[in-house]
């Protein structure tokens, strides 16, 4: 987790907050709701879902709290309760506390104080680090109050991971006992130091005492630091981030692992401000001479996020990650960047950009959309007609909640919310309420013929969706919706169908759930003809039949094959009943299961009169077990969509070492099934230098030697055997048993 105040480098930007939160709904931009948080903070922080928002705040906010000191609370956001912290037992505290960082589930919260009665052994008055567990009544552990080196030093400025089991925090010197310049580590000298504490906790999750303290490597290969900005830890606390001050004087922003490894230096030219590193440490996002950047680790492109509509390059500052790279908001006062009006002189206002649309539509060759205004005024009478704006205040400082479901930011605007009269600096939280469309709106079904809706999503942010249904129908042959979570832009797909069978019509719903609460219902109608109807002799002829599609079959069984190994090909028919052409506007392997085990190798343009074409598709598995996926067809006729279960099964790989029980030196036989064939199988004993290399044979199937190497006692040894790509791993255990190769109690033989 991360707070939004860069440490050194970076002046600290002082807020106040209104005391009540105060919603406001928004339609005209991405939907969401804003409400405005405590008074009078300092800085915040928020958890994985944007539920709860740990912040610092000079006012009175609780019992024990001081007026006029700097005091540290929680908010939940759903309830409204705030909850003070930095308190000590049944007293006031008696310093200022500060910079809170804030675990995942909103649990630990650790931060900076000058406090000495915050149930710990603390007496002087310089800043320690603590973590709070708000699981065990607010208790609260030191964790950087050690002085690391010679002299005396403040520690300040902790970032926690997402369980809190690391925290991340500030070494900064006070004092020295040598009028030489101290050398605390390789590569830096004097200034502050990155200390990584690591926490341990009892079987309750409460905090012990911590033991296991480290100094963190800030120098890139011959680079020498001399001081450290803003930073920030991954969820898995094994990367961080920092802006680095470089001797004589130069900054950089730097890659630090925190398990081993070197520290690389991000390509970041300019002016550098607000380093984040996503959760899963892939991406780091900083401003760069006024420009939102993010550099990518995994590819190693560096990409300004801050553009206009057109593409054009604006100024944006202060940009926040979400947890997976995909979301980021910045600061931005440039105009034509998001999806409100853009008035002349307008001040900064906060946006956010999801960067996967943004690729999807770059690779597509389609045009950029507007970033998602996220501090939108409570006005609509922007031009053009309708349009949102933005704050009439700067707003700045956005922190992302890992999820991307909302966002809290500063502002001095006052119309963000409605009351908001203070005349002061506000802190605020956007929460973004994206929904979903239907297509079609209700749907009418005929005998047992299946049919499909659409649910496409609308606005920014995650959203979960399941789906149920409701009445006499049932899901056939499959969806795409069940334990989803959709992106803007995205769809998922429900296919159902009317299980009566004697003649009449029945109503039922089909339903998709939101995670935040709500549900998107379609109406459903669902008729079974009389057979014994008469037709009407009075009724005009039939001018002819429009086209209508069955589909056959709706579930595609491939069978079993090896793991990236070509399977079955086998095709999927579409019978056009009717007497015009059907179009196939699309065929697509909807992201639903395991696509990529499967290839579209012919497709069908349109299906004429009374005629039909066959959709083929190829199984290749890539992993082992059963492996779904789903075909989408969508058409100009009745219906618009279809699904199409494929269901296919990758052979589960398998290992054998004969004999089961070896001696040192000596040779056994390590045998597989089950790999891609042809390719390489790496086989090793785990604990020791035995490694083997063979190509597996056409039918997945390898034998090899295998020498065991002297050494240690007996013991139970796992072979392992990996193949490359598509990665298959099996393996089997074998006892090695240290002893003579005589029968026991043989001494001699006549």
């Amino acid at each position: 987790m991360r707070r939004f105040v860069p440490v050194a480098l970076v002046v600290t930007l002082v807020l106040s907050l209104s005391v009540l939160p105060v919603p406001s709904a928004l339609g005209a931009v991405a939907p969401g709701v804003t409400t405005r948080l405590g008074p009078s903070t300092v800085d915040f922080d928020v958890s994985e879902d944007g539920r709860f928002a740990a912040f610092s705040s000079t006012a009175a906010l609780a019992p024990l709290a001081v007026a006029g000191q700097s005091n540290v609370y929680v908010r939940d956001t759903r309830t409204g309760v705030v909850t003070l912290l930095s308190k000590g037992s049944g007293v006031p505290a008696d310093g200022p506390s500060q910079l809170p960082s804030i675990s995942a589930d909103g649990r630990y919260v650790a931060f900076e104080t000058q406090a000495t009665n915050l149930g710990t052994t603390d007496r002087d008055s310089t800043p320690d680090v603590v973590v709070c567990d708000r699981g065990n009544g607010g208790a609260c552990t030191f964790v950087g109050q050690r002085p690391i080196g010679p002299g005396v030093g403040d520690t300040r400025a902790p970032v926690l991971n997402a369980d809190a089991s690391v925290v991340l925090w500030v070494y900064r010197p006070i004092m020295s006992f040598s009028f030489a310049p101290r050398r605390a580590q390789a590569g830096v000298v004097g200034g502050d130091e990155l200390v990584l504490t690591r926490l341990d906790k009892d079987a309750a999750g409460n905090v012990l005492a911590p033991t296991r303290f480290e100094k963190v490597t800030m120098a890139p290969p011959g680079s020498t630091v001399t001081g450290v900005g803003s930073h920030s830890i991954s969820a898995d606390g094994k990367q961080a981030a920092a802006i680095v001050r470089l001797a004589p004087e130069s900054f950089a922003v730097v890659a630090l692992p925190l398990d081993g490894g070197p520290v690389v230096r991000v390509p970041s030219p300019g002016a550098l401000a607000d380093s984040v590193i996503s959760s899963d440490g892939r991406k780091i996002a900083f401003t760069s001479d006024r420009h939102a950047t993010v550099f990518d680790r995994a590819s190693g492109t560096t990409t300004i996020v801050s553009r206009d509509t057109s593409g054009a390059v604006v100024d944006g500052t202060a940009p926040s990650l979400s947890a997976d790279g995909r979301y980021v908001s910045f600061a931005t006062a440039a105009p034509n960047v998001h999806d409100g009006a853009s008035p002349p002189e307008a001040p900064a206002s906060i946006v956010t950009r999801d960067l996967v649309q943004d690729e999807r539509r770059a690779r597509a060759g389609l045009p950029r959309l507007p970033a998602a205004l996220t501090s939108p005024s409570t006005r609509q009478n922007c031009a053009p007609a309708n349009s949102t704006c933005p704050g009439n205040g700067t707003s700045s400082a956005p922190k992302l909640a890992p999820n991307g479901s909302s966002v809290i930011f500063v502002s001095a605007a006052s119309d963000l919310v409605s009351g908001d009269d203070n005349g002061t600096e506000d802190a605020f939280l956007r929460t973004f309420t994206p929904g979903l469309t239907s297509d079609p709106r209700s749907l009418s079904l005929r005998g047992s013929t299946p049919a499909a809706v659409a649910f496409r999503h609308n606005g920014i942010g995650p959203l979960e969706v399941s789906a149920r249904v409701v009445g006499n129908f049932e899901v056939y042959p499959t969806e795409t919706c069940s334990a989803r979570t959709l992106h803007a832009g995205e769809e998922c797909a429900v296919s159902v169908r009317f299980r009566r069978t004697t003649p009449g019509t029945s109503t039922g719903r089909l339903e998709v759930v939101l995670g935040g609460g709500g549900v998107v219902a379609v109406p459903l109608t669902g008729t079974v003809d009389d057979p014994g109807d008469p037709e009407d002799p009075g009724a005009p002829e039939d001018p002819g039949k429009p086209g209508a599609l069955e589909i056959s079959p709706h579930t595609v069984d491939f069978g079993s094959a090896l793991v990236g190994a070509q399977g079955a090909v086998k095709s999927v028919e579409l019978r056009n009943t009717g007497d015009t052409a059907v179009r196939i506007t699309k065929s697509v392997l909807t992201d639903s299961g395991h696509p990529g085990d499967y290839a579209l190798t012919s497709n069908c343009a349109s299906v004429p009169a009374r005629g039909t074409c066959a959709i083929t598709v190829r199984h290749q598995p890539l992993g082992a077990l059963a492996r779904h996926a789903v075909l989408q067809i969508e058409h100009s006729a009745e219906g618009a969509r279809a699904l199409v279960l494929l269901v296919g099964t990758g052979t589960p790989s398998t290992l054998t070492v004969t004999p089961a029980v070896g001696r040192p030196d000596s040779v056994v036989t390590v045998a597989g099934t089950g790999f891609p064939p042809g390719s390489s199988v790496t086989v090793t004993l785990v604990g020791g230098p035995e490694k083997v290399a063979v190509i597996a044979a056409a039918d997945g199937a390898f034998k090899v030697p295998m020498l065991i190497f002297r050494g240690g006692a007996a013991r139970i040894r796992t072979a392992v055997a990996v193949s490359g790509s598509p990665l298959v791993r099996a393996e089997r255990t074998l006892l090695v048993q240290v002893g003579s190769v005589a029968p026991p109690d043989l001494v001699s033989r006549r």
